[in-house]
């Protein structure tokens, strides 16, 4: 059977009432079973077990709970993508304070030792944040990837 783009959606020729016993199926998760959708619709289980035979929900919610998983990944690598913007914000900001600290050290003021540890820091922040980016978009099974980097005037 030919599906269309979205398997989890409702399919051309599938009735209303099918579509509702699937999508019960379907958003039930791990727990799901043909017996609940059964008691939950108030339907029989042999006419659900036909609706899940007919229209072959166990491929269309394994495509399902891949789609969950692949838009739980892209989320999580779009968190980490904007903590690494953000870090080498705080580094790039802390390497200028370190500098600004080193031209106009004053005895009495910020001592050097603090003015090269804002450097040292900042600098390894903004490359450890910068490789985490490199790492997390690099092509993957001869994925090509473009991606821009965040501007250092932060």
């Amino acid at each position: 059977m030919s599906w269309s783009e979205n398997p989890w959606e409702r399919q051309e020729g599938e009735s209303g009432k099918a579509y509702e016993a699937f999508a019960a199926y379907r958003d039930m998760g791990a727990a799901r079973t043909v017996s609940a959708v059964a008691r939950q619709l108030r339907k029989s289980r042999a006419l659900v077990d036909r609706w899940k035979r007919r229209w072959n929900w166990a491929e269309r919610v394994r495509a399902y709970d891949r789609e969950l998983e692949r838009a739980a990944h892209e989320e999580a690598l779009q968190a980490v993508r904007e903590m690494s913007r953000r870090h080498i914000g705080m580094a790039v900001r802390m390497q200028s304070k370190g500098l600004e600290g080193l031209t106009a050290l004053k005895p009495g003021k910020m001592r050097t030792k603090d003015v090269v540890a804002l450097i040292h820091e900042g600098t390894k922040l903004e490359r450890d944040s910068r490789a985490r980016i490199v790492e997390d978009t690099a092509p993957r099974d001869g994925d090509e990837y473009e991606y821009d980097f965040p501007e250092d005037d932060l």
